[in-house]
């Protein structure tokens, strides 16, 4: 505990294995494990994680000893403007097995059904197995944090593609995120005890076929800052 470790560039915990049974040429599977009471506090926009298909992140806090991902300036004290400032780094993004259904109809719950994941260009997501574990959230919070990675393709607090529901969310909140606190593309994961705080756009933004559940939410908007409580878009069809 009280141990503070920074994530230098884009960390990527493991290799993509790819979405069905068979693994992928060249997927690597990894656990990154992250005690309770532990800071991790970044410097950059620059500076995010994505926790890959097939590899898992456990994040298991405690309620006195949450896990801490935020700006090395909230932590060193040169922060001057906490109640606005956003996007002093990247973010956390989550990459599944999970279906989407941004695919056509004929690759529908199937290992080929995937999409490259908004908040990077090359991250890829979705798959057959609804029940696919990327790990455990459990008693942590996200601060600051956000990127536009091109018009339109924005990093969000946590940025959940294609999770399934053997991953546990517990108690976690994201506060001040320039763009949404948490996006859900398709997937299946389930989050009890969420609180959102001050998101520049939406809160709860969910697409492509999300078909998880959510229990106790929280939602605190900043006056004159943020978009939709809930934005819920699909398909075209």
């Amino acid at each position: 505990t009280d141990v503070m470790y920074r994530l230098s560039g884009l960390v990527d915990v493991g290799v993509d294995i790819g979405g069905g049974d068979v693994l992928k040429t060249g997927g690597v599977s990894a656990t990154l494990t992250i005690p309770a009471g532990v800071t991790i506090a970044q410097k950059t926009p620059d500076d995010y994680l994505v926790v890959q298909r097939g590899s898992k992140i456990i994040a298991n806090g405690t309620r006195s000893n949450p896990i801490r991902f935020t700006a090395a300036s909230a932590v060193d004290g040169t922060l001057t403007n906490p109640d606005s400032a956003t996007g002093l780094w990247g973010g956390i993004v989550i990459l599944g097995k999970a279906p989407i259904n941004r695919c056509d109809a004929a690759n529908l719950n199937t290992a080929d059904c995937e999409r490259v994941v908004e908040g990077s260009t090359t991250a890829i997501m979705g798959g057959a197995s609804p029940a696919d574990n990327s790990g455990r959230l459990n008693f942590v919070r996200v601060e600051y944090a956000g990127k536009e990675i091109f018009t339109g393709n924005e990093l969000n607090g946590i940025t959940f593609g294609g999770v399934g529901y053997g991953t546990e969310v517990d108690y976690v909140q994201i506060h001040n995120n320039q763009d949404d606190c948490v996006e859900f593309f398709g997937g299946t994961v389930n989050v009890k005890h969420l609180v959102c705080t001050n998101a520049g756009d939406d809160n709860l933004d969910i697409d492509w076929g999300y078909q998880g559940k959510m229990q106790f939410v929280v939602v605190k908007q900043n006056v004159g800052a943020g978009d939709h409580i809930v934005e819920s878009d699909n398909t075209n069809s």
